[in-house]
């Protein structure tokens, strides 16, 4: 794993230095981006298949934050609302199909915030490969 910029890995959620409290949901370790920060990890998939890419963001200030996520040549930006579920944090899911064999998969925070050292943390990030959609001859749905 590789990362750059302002990111710091939390071993575990509560009080943090300078008044912060982190609640880290779904285990016990989470990143937290700052501003211009990225973490990033090269994963073997099935080039040609569909991945579902999900993971936990909260964010860490009351300013807004926005997480770039990149996969294999597609990118998406999330702005992070944290509006809670019941334990904390709000799951995020970002599909991409795989056009090689390794890609690499990075969270970047493109750094919008006032405190450098604000940004999204990220907790429980999963890929999954997702099966194939299967086409039903004969079969006709009609909505009116």
């Amino acid at each position: 794993m590789g990362n750059q910029g302002h990111c710091r890995v939390h071993l575990g959620g509560g009080p943090q230095p300078g008044g912060f409290y982190f609640a880290v949901p779904r285990g016990t370790h989470a990143a937290r981006l700052g501003n211009e920060a990225s973490i990033s990890q090269y994963v073997p998939v099935e080039a040609g298949s569909t991945y579902s890419l999900t993971f936990s963001a909260t964010r860490t200030c009351a300013q807004d934050e926005k997480l770039m996520v990149h996969a294999d040549g597609h990118s998406g930006e999330l702005p992070i609302q944290t509006l809670y579920s019941t334990d904390g944090g709000d799951t995020y899911a970002y599909a991409f199909k795989a056009i090689r064999s390794t890609v690499k998969v990075t969270f970047r925070n493109p750094g919008i915030q006032e405190d450098p050292t604000c940004g999204p943390l990220l907790d429980a990030i999963a890929i999954k490969k997702m099966p194939p959609l299967k086409y039903s001859a004969g079969i006709i749905i009609i909505i009116s």
